[in-house]
């Protein structure tokens, strides 16, 4: 059991005993305090073979859509090329 701050015999010259070491977080201050921390700032790329690789892949795959009879996924896929 933690001894009690306010009890009498537990004052040492008038003082009472230091908060951190009884062990009680509450008494200690900020030691709920959060630190501010910088955000991270991420810097990602895409690379430039990346972004031709789904090019093709998205123009192979309207052509075997439009083969299909399938216009309308063929154009999905051609305007998703477009966006890139």
């Amino acid at each position: 059991m933690r001894p009690n701050p306010f009890d009498p015999n537990n004052l040492q010259n008038g003082k009472h005993p230091d908060s951190f070491k009884m062990g009680n977080p509450m008494h200690a201050p900020f030691a709920f305090a959060t630190r501010h921390q910088e955000p991270v700032e991420e810097t990602t790329g895409i690379q430039p073979e990346t972004i031709d690789a789904i090019k093709k892949l998205l123009s192979t795959m309207a052509a075997t859509f439009e083969e299909h009879d399938m216009f309308e996924l063929a154009e999905q896929a051609k305007s998703a090329s477009e966006m890139l």
